[in-house]
């Protein structure tokens, strides 16, 4: 049902993860076994040293170009996600996955 969800909510539009941790692992390795194409991971910080993650290039979010069209899947903890969807409002569109899960 989340396969069928996001990939109705994202069509043809690019899909990036914002944050690289333990849930953007988990959720990577998600989009990997269910075959959902992202670009990669973005983070804020720039102190993180990570090149790659799961094989998917890691970047700065203020150092990529996004589309407005396109999506970032915020994958960090839910104490987290408050936080960070009126900073991430800006760039482009948000997925949320308590909204991919309850369609």
């Amino acid at each position: 049902m989340i396969k069928e969800n996001l990939k109705n909510i994202i069509g043809d539009k690019q899909i990036y993860c914002y944050g690289a941790g333990t849930y953007g692992k988990i959720v990577g390795y998600a989009l990997l076994d269910m075959k959902i194409h992202f670009r990669g991971y973005l983070v804020s910080n720039k102190d993180v040293k990570l090149r790659t993650v799961l094989g998917k290039p890691v970047w700065e979010l203020d150092k990529i170009n996004i589309s407005e069209s396109d999506f970032i899947l915020i994958t960090v903890n839910e104490m987290l996600q408050s936080e960070l969807e009126n900073e991430l409002k800006k760039y482009c569109q948000l997925l949320l996955l308590n909204r991919i899960r309850n369609g």
